[in-house]
């Protein structure tokens, strides 16, 4: 049966399902590359909602410091090309038909999440909701509660992690459209040829802004996606015999973060594998030494690291006066690698030579999702510095603990001794 549908909402047939199934979905995420025609879609949806029945609609995004910067303009123009009947004020658009409102709201204010105005609404649609925090979405997920209302996301992903695609993917109530400017019959052709012009120039830009994949591996990002990708199909050859083991533990300072202790294989000649993932949340001196003595006599490692700054450094001291022979790592130690301006950065770096060479096998989703958000930034010596834990932070919504382990895995390695028959020499006795 042949669809017939009124001028306002003729978008690419791909998009179809975004009206066809309107009344089925409490979720609906649009993602994809520059000129799908996601933004164009949902705006002749909602305003066709709008002239229909009497609805509450939010434009949402994480920051707007004015109505220019959100889909005000896009409605408007609409608006006059089909001659709706909506009164278009400083900011809001009202229904003249219906009194619906279209109201349109920056989340973040003062640097923190403000929901005022999202009480009882029918419709939120955030565009570049690629832009929105996991700390956002924490508050608008429970606030957009009234029976009947619907979430709607239109996206070009950023990374693997951005908080509303990894929110939204796993969810049975959410339509989910991939969609580009070649799957977009209407896509200008003005378009078209920028979409070629930047092909030409580089394939990486072009698989992110006009085919919507995450990017993959920038200047300025420690691992290349594609590398973390292969990480969990590293296989071992040869004898697997565990040769050695490396115990890492990544000691949380608070503020919400997490204590990480990891167990590193070595296995088979130049092959490593993270056998085990260990994760507590008290920041307890006590109790963290005592799960370290814990993990000791579990795993009976041959090395055994520990993150000594802030509260790691009392674990650390207290450690050693029980005996234990353990490493202190503090990742602002300069470093004399000619690449690495200090101990983290050098770990750091050690890590990915690792991992692009297919030596690390990783099959924990954590420690792949925080290795995938390291940067690095440039030193005026020339040399590379890890952007800190609390940049991080404040960037994705997480201390990158779960990397921060593995790294400080990997530069224990370095400390452990083989002899002739290729067998580990432990540094020290397991106590």
């Amino acid at each position: 049966m042949k669809l017939t549908l009124p001028a306002i909402l003729d978008i690419p047939p791909k998009l179809l399902p975004i009206i066809t199934e309107f009344n089925t979905s409490r979720r609906m995420l649009l993602t994809g590359g520059r000129g799908g025609g996601k933004t164009q879609a949902v705006a002749r949806l909602l305003l066709w909602v709008a002239s229909k029945r009497h609805v509450r609609i939010v434009c949402g995004r994480e920051l707007q410091s004015s109505i220019t910067e959100s889909v005000y303009t896009v409605f408007c123009d609409l608006i006059e090309q089909y001659s709706l009947g909506f009164k278009i004020q400083a900011n809001k658009i009202i229904s003249e038909e219906t009194n619906s409102v279209i109201s349109f709201k920056g989340f973040r204010d003062q640097g923190r999440t403000n929901i005022k105005g999202l009480e009882g609404v029918d419709i939120l649609w955030v565009d570049e909701a690629e832009a929105i925090t996991k700390e956002t979405l924490d508050v608008i997920n429970p606030t957009i509660r009234k029976a009947g209302s619907m979430l709607i996301f239109t996206m070009n992903r950023r990374n693997r992690y951005d908080p509303v695609y990894l929110d939204a993917v796993d969810r049975d109530d959410c339509l989910r459209i991939v969609i580009n400017y070649n799957e977009n019959k209407y896509c200008p052709k003005e378009l078209i040829n920028e979409a070629m012009d930047c092909k030409e120039r580089s394939e990486s830009d072009y698989n992110h802004i006009w085919l919507g994949q995450p990017l993959s591996h920038g200047d300025m990002m420690v691992f290349d996606v594609k590398d973390l990708d292969a990480c969990n199909d590293v296989s071992f050859y040869g004898s697997t015999a565990t040769l050695g083991k490396v115990l890492a533990i990544d000691i949380a300072n608070g503020g919400g973060d997490l204590s990480v202790a990891g167990l590193l294989e070595y296995k088979s000649p130049t092959r490593f594998n993270l056998a085990s993932v260990t994760t507590w949340d008290s920041s307890s001196l006590m109790e963290t030494t005592g799960r370290i003595q814990a993990l000791k006599h579990e795993f009976r490692p041959d090395l055994i690291v520990v993150d000594a700054t802030g509260v790691g450094e009392g674990a650390y001291d207290r450690l050693c006066e029980l005996g234990v022979n353990v490493y202190d790592f503090k990742g602002t130690r300069r470093s004399t690698s000619r690449e690495a301006y200090n101990q983290r950065a050098d770990a750091y770096l050690k890590t990915r030579d690792l991992i692009a060479q297919g030596q690390i096998k990783i099959e924990d989703k954590r420690v792949i999702d925080d290795l995938e958000v390291i940067s690095w930034k440039m030193k005026s010596d020339g040399k590379k510095i890890i952007t800190s834990k609390a940049e991080i932070k404040k960037e994705i919504q997480r201390s990158p603990d779960f990397a921060d382990m593995l790294s400080m895995a990997v530069w224990g390695l370095d400390k452990l001794t083989l002899g002739e028959d290729n067998q580990m020499v432990s540094s020290y006795e397991i106590i």
